[in-house]
């Protein structure tokens, strides 16, 4: 990963009630059995988020005392620079290749409505703040 860059893990466990799948026809008599005994039993659901940032130099060294009102513009230098982000992007693609070819995770990307929401549904930020699934 290039210099600068962030790789946050966020581990999120849910509490929720086990859900027998008795439909399926294969089932035999073990696997069925099996299925009744946990179903509605409470568990721990697991997911966890891998966030990739990108900050600079600057941003690392910053203070909380130094606004974004004294510096004349929103968005830093490396920012906007299309080059540097198009790299940054490919060296995440690359990072993410790597992890998939190795079998141990299951990467999925999240799309921009995931995160943010959409209408009425709550996106991963929204769920973030208020706790909840």
């Amino acid at each position: 990963m290039p210099c600068h860059t962030i790789v946050q893990r966020q581990d999120w466990f849910l509490e929720e009630g086990y859900r027998a799948r008795t439909d399926r026809e294969e089932l035999g008599f073990l696997d069925r059995s099996f299925e009744l005994h946990f179903n509605e039993r409470p568990f721990l659901n697991h997911f966890s988020y891998l966030f990739i940032t990108r900050t600079t130099k600057e941003r690392m060294r910053q203070q909380s005392n130094f606004s974004v009102l004294c510096r004349g513009h929103i968005l830093p230098r490396e920012v906007r620079d299309k080059d540097g982000v198009l790299r940054f992007l490919e060296a995440v693609e690359q990072f993410e290749r790597i992890i998939r070819d190795s079998g141990l995770v299951r990467l999925e990307r999240l799309t921009t409505e995931e995160i943010t929401g959409k209408g009425k549904e709550a996106g991963l930020v929204e769920k973030y703040f208020s706790l909840s699934q």
